[in-house]
């Protein structure tokens, strides 16, 4: 029975210090031997009890008569032996005070019993209050990262529309560039017709037609021919642009 008594007293020691350091307060040395000793003397204070009650009922077994049944229930005086009255709990010779708790073997058993049913049942409820703030937590986790993914989704939707305004920017330059490429065909096949058909005559006495970029084409005054043209007129090409 001793043992039931301490082994509940430091159960409940144990599931206190789990419940606080669970919640996060770190117990210091000070406080750890608080506990143990309140632990330590409540553990005392029961056995003591629990063997005060059974010295008690050990003397009156020794002090009652055989067949007699009125006087099972008569207690008596640890220092001086006399009768204790049963009402009043005083010794009806010395005067002492006594204090009876009827404390039985089932008694203490039940009361261990309850002890570590309640110390059990706070160690759930806090669980289960953990459990359930750590489901608030990752709620709350969830929703911000939920908001973050919308807000994401919007930045990719706006991105989206960027990408699709730079895709017919750059659809509408193609064209440009085609258009601009098929203006410089046609201006390379006009500067190649120009180049292999007209020749030009400076009026400068040498009867020498000359191309556009020939380095002796004085083009401060001069005439343009076809070839055939200027052949017609008596003009020679110019040895060092019309080879």
């Amino acid at each position: 029975m001793k043992f039931l008594i301490w082994f509940s007293c430091f159960f409940i020691l144990v599931v206190i210090q789990v419940i606080l350091k669970n919640m996060g307060y770190i117990l210091g040395a000070l406080p750890v031997m608080l506990l143990f000793s309140l632990s330590w003397w409540s553990a005392s204070t029961l056995c003591k009890i629990w063997d005060e009650h059974k010295a008690q009922k050990e003397a009156n077994k020794a002090n009652t008569e055989p067949g007699s049944a009125s006087i099972s229930k008569q207690r008596y005086c640890k220092l001086c032996g006399g009768e204790v009255c049963f009402n009043t709990h005083k010794c009806t010779k010395c005067g002492k005070q006594y204090f009876y708790l009827h404390i039985t073997k089932r008694t203490i058993l039940i009361t261990s019993t309850i002890a570590i049913i309640i110390g059990l049942a706070v160690l759930n409820v806090y669980q289960h209050i953990q459990h359930q703030n750590e489901l608030a937590d990752l709620s709350s986790q969830i929703a911000q990262l939920e908001s973050t993914i919308e807000s994401q989704q919007e930045d990719a939707k706006r991105n989206e529309a960027i990408i699709e305004q730079y895709k017919r920017d750059i659809s509408t330059k193609s064209d440009e560039v085609k258009k601009l490429q098929t203006e410089k065909n046609q201006m390379l096949l006009e500067i190649s017709f120009y180049d292999f058909h007209v020749v030009f005559v400076s009026n400068d006495g040498t009867k020498l037609y000359h191309k556009y970029d020939c380095s002796n084409f004085d083009s401060s005054y001069f005439w343009a021919y076809n070839t055939e043209a200027a052949k017609s007129h008596g003009y020679t090409p110019c040895s060092e642009c019309c080879k």
